[in-house]
């Protein structure tokens, strides 16, 4: 299907992790939101002072590392693939690894920080440091969908940092990961 509506070139396209929309950045700096079922345009936003060069993936994580680690329809239809990730990287993205097991795995999951670790190595591995991030998606006292033992709550965020460096990051790494990358970010998309 061929989505038409922005004057001059799109930079980026994201995913909605549910699959049913897309949103595009263009250098008539606006961001539209279609419907993919049958390409109308849910929404605008409007307002950008110059091209709109990147968008981002936040709180998400890898559809192949997920199936690997058994992950269930529900969390399928929230990964990215990883073309997907590859090619929100390319175009200078990053992606923001969820603590939310019911994206990573399935609903009402409880997973260990261990399984939660391995999406920011497999980030990392496919994309590179530079565009990976903390992408929380957490709520306090839900059991419901499920939790992370170790990140049950936002003030244990501190673990994933803990985890990170267990595995061998560099404090730099981590910097980058704990908000460095997404504040070059943010810079670089505001200075365009």
């Amino acid at each position: 299907r061929e989505l038409k509506a922005h004057e001059g070139p799109v930079h980026q396209l994201a995913w909605h992790p549910s699959g049913g929309q897309i949103a595009s950045a263009g250098e008539d700096h606006i961001v539209r939101v279609w419907n993919v079922a049958d390409g109308s345009v849910a929404g605008e936003l409007k307002g950008h002072d110059g091209p709109v060069r990147s968008v981002v993936f936040s709180h998400d994580g890898s559809y192949t590392l997920g199936q690997q680690q058994g992950g269930g329809e529900y969390a399928s239809g929230r990964l990215r693939r990883d073309e997907e990730l590859l090619a929100c990287a390319r175009k200078g993205g990053i992606v923001g690894v969820t603590v939310a097991p019911s994206v990573i795995s399935s609903w009402g999951t409880e997973l260990s920080i261990d399984r939660l670790l391995d999406h920011y190595d497999y980030m990392v591995k496919l994309l590179g440091i530079d565009h990976v991030a903390i992408g929380t998606d957490s709520s306090i006292d839900v059991r419901a969908s499920g939790f992370v033992r170790g990140v049950e709550t936002p003030a244990e965020g501190k673990n994933i940092i803990r985890g990170l460096i267990s595995r061998g990051y560099s404090d730099a790494d981590i910097l980058k990961i704990a908000g460095g990358n997404a504040l070059s970010f943010f810079r670089r998309v505001m200075s365009d």
